[in-house]
């Protein structure tokens, strides 16, 4: 078994080991939502053109996505995923004097590629020690005076939030502030799991639910803004995320952008993603999965599990090792995040999942721990 980048396996690793279990594995590795896509996505990928390429910058796409959420297609890109979008954004704006400030613990793709391109790349925790992930103020004062001492001029702040793998977030406001305080450098914000936010009142209405209610974005001049589709809609085979932002700041995204970087089938469900059936869709897969969530926390808890307190489907747990943890874990077919990648040795990250799963978890981490 490899040491993962993001701390689980590949599908060819996690394949291999489904055939040992008839049950195959239960994967609480994955931020997905378990109930899968909307039958009309799978829909339209099947009727995705596989003899012609597709839009080389993803024009329709754009044009489409503007008018759904208000905005200019101009201030929309999109790419082969959350993380094909922080490169591009990094390397429009990284350089060898140019320099990436990642406010830790945090999701690992700016930072590596800074370090892949040999642009100078400092961190900053925003944490402190243990199990003391939960909320507090966006420490602004303390980001801009940690700028002050870098001897590079930082040129991008990476914040993610709802955060990975803490489970905190910040406010619109505190987040606002952060934008301000630091230009001229610009705000990469990751925001992949904003639409799946359990403390958000407006994400809990019954009321039918619009794209743009859904993910409200305004163009901001010095913020990109990162949100994936594969967390929330359940697409990671399909590989589709966008980023947002002014027309000056997308336009340097897109052309660190390879051209087809959209594939067709993932062209087609971006296109449905929209629509009111697969919003309906998410609305009652989204409140299953939060059911979900609460009952594998509160099992966890009620087993002696410490747990990071967390507004979205995932939590930190704590253990000795997480390592030793995922491997003793994957000898029961349940898998299980190891966070050593996230700096955090002794966290193990686990999302929530059906009952099904949770039973073969709660038996498995009774043979691992008791």
């Amino acid at each position: 078994m490899t040491d993962a980048i993001h701390g689980a396996l590949d599908a060819t690793e996690l394949a291999g080991l489904c055939a040992k279990f008839p049950l195959g594995i239960a994967d609480f590795a994955v931020n997905t939502n378990p109930y899968g896509p909307a039958p009309g996505v799978k829909e339209a990928v099947q009727r995705a053109s596989l003899e012609r390429y597709p839009d080389q910058t993803a024009r329709g796409l754009r044009d489409h996505w503007a008018e759904a959420l208000g905005l200019d297609a101009s201030e929309i890109a999109f790419g082969n995923g959350g993380a094909d979008l922080i490169w591009a954004a990094c390397r429009a704006y990284l350089g060898p004097t140019r320099a990436l400030l990642t406010l830790e613990p945090t999701f690992s793709e700016a930072g590596d590629c800074a370090n892949a391109m040999g642009a100078p790349h400092f961190s900053l925790p925003l944490f402190g020690e243990g199990l003391d992930f939960g909320h507090r103020p966006l420490p602004v004062t303390l980001v801009t005076e940690t700028m002050r001492r870098i001897p590079s001029h930082v040129s991008l702040v990476y914040l993610c939030s709802p955060n990975n793998p803490t489970g905190a977030v910040w406010t619109e406001l505190e987040i606002q502030a952060l934008e301000e305080a630091i230009r001229p450098a610009r705000l990469l914000l990751d925001r992949s799991f904003e639409t799946l936010r359990m403390d958000h009142n407006a994400s809990i209405s019954n009321e039918p639910m619009s794209a743009r209610a859904l993910f409200g974005i305004k163009a901001r001049p010095t913020r990109i803004e990162i949100r994936s589709f594969t967390k929330d809609f359940a697409l990671p085979g399909i590989r589709i995320g966008a980023a947002f932002g002014a027309r000056d700041e997308i336009a340097r995204c897109q052309r660190q952008l390879c051209p087809w970087s959209v594939s067709a089938p993932a062209t087609m469900a971006a296109y449905a993603l929209t629509d009111a059936e697969t919003m309906a869709h998410l609305q009652v897969s989204r409140a299953r999965w939060w059911v979900d969530a609460k009952r594998t926390f509160e099992g966890l808890e009620a087993r002696g599990f410490r747990l990071v307190p967390s507004v979205v489907p995932f939590a930190l747990v704590s253990t000795e090792l997480a390592s030793a943890a995922r491997t003793s874990l994957l000898e029961h077919g349940v898998h299980v995040r190891d966070c050593a990648s996230f700096g955090l040795p002794s966290f193990i990250r686990l999302a929530g999942r059906p009952e099904e799963d949770r039973e073969r978890l709660f038996e498995a981490l009774s043979s691992v721990f008791l």
